[in-house]
């Protein structure tokens, strides 16, 4: 199976981190998840997060700083997951593809049921 390249922000605005809840229809549906999405072909990571963010929550961001990236493979899928912190952004998050969003701080995030590559990045940045 081949690994599929992914891209996800940590939008933090003061102490908190906005989290999505996945849709039905939708690999690892009711899941949480920093938001995000697929590195298509001839993209750089950097220019796939900012077009997910674009299309899924109407805000542009700026200046994204890598942190990590994770792997995770399941019986369906291999992906690799790199996350980018976000500071800087433009404009309210609008939910355009998910069931919700949430604004939370780092020790609630620890009880919401987030997908098992999401779960690795949270513990990272619980661990800086």
């Amino acid at each position: 199976m081949a690994t599929v390249e992914v891209v996800c922000a940590l939008l933090k605005r003061q102490d908190l981190y906005l989290f999505a809840l996945r849709p039905q229809g939708k690999h690892l549906a009711d899941h949480w998840e920093f938001p995000g999405g697929k590195v298509e072909n001839g993209e750089s990571q950097e220019q796939a997060l900012v077009r997910e963010i674009k299309e899924e929550l109407g805000i542009e961001i700026k200046s994204p700083r890598f942190l990590t990236s994770v792997e995770h493979s399941d019986s369906s899928i291999a992906i690799n997951l790199s996350a980018y912190l976000c500071e800087d952004f433009f404009g309210e998050p609008e939910n355009r593809e998910h069931k919700s969003l949430r604004w939370t701080d780092l020790k609630s995030a620890q009880d919401l049921y987030l997908g098992p590559a999401d779960r690795k990045i949270l513990n990272y940045i619980n661990n800086l």
